[in-house]
């Protein structure tokens, strides 16, 4: 999470250096100007989910979560995204206002359902978009967000589930 936190909200450039670098005096530095930016992602990501869920529990009907909000740091929508999935058993998209009326967002699918699809299906009210079945990202006009919400909803129920390719067991567990 540190070596990531750089790039997420300042410049990667800076884990880059504390791992090249062959002098102990400035990787350790370095080091913890990677642990301060690291609080500061957690600081923003928690701002940021706090909201998100705001919006993400009027959406209790809908088969995929889509929130977005002005200040929000595009570098942890995708981290927001997975929570969101994960706490409401549904695909979110977490969409970063940007100044410019460009919005970036971060999407994460959960299994059995193909995010990636989905966002093609509705694919011309993007700038740009791309990814994978369980996780993509994409730009759209800030005027776009609330038509997109019921657009991606619509797409997502007229897909097939697909079932689960292998069964994940946390804990063998004996009778008594």
């Amino acid at each position: 999470p540190r070596l990531n936190a750089a790039g997420r909200v300042a410049d990667a450039y800076k884990a880059f250096e504390l791992m090249i670098s062959e002098d102990f005096g400035r990787a350790c530095g370095l080091a913890g100007e990677l642990d301060q930016l690291n609080r500061q992602r957690r600081i923003q990501e928690d701002k940021v989910l706090k909201e998100a869920l705001k919006q993400a529990e009027q959406q209790a009907a809908s088969s995929a979560i889509v929130v977005a909000g002005r200040g929000w740091n595009s570098g942890v929508t995708g981290i927001v995204a997975a929570r969101l999935a994960g706490r409401f058993a549904k695909p979110a998209i977490v969409i970063a206002i940007g100044a410019d009326g460009l919005c970036r967002g971060s999407g994460r699918s959960v299994e059995g359902l193909d995010l990636h699809a989905a966002v093609a299906a509705v694919s011309g009210m993007l700038v740009r978009f791309g990814g994978h079945r369980s996780a993509v990202g994409l730009t759209i006009a800030q005027e776009l967000i609330a038509d997109f919400g019921p657009a991606l909803d619509a797409a997502m129920r007229n897909q097939p589930a697909t079932p689960p390719e292998k069964l994940v067991v946390d804990l063998k567990i004996n009778p008594l």
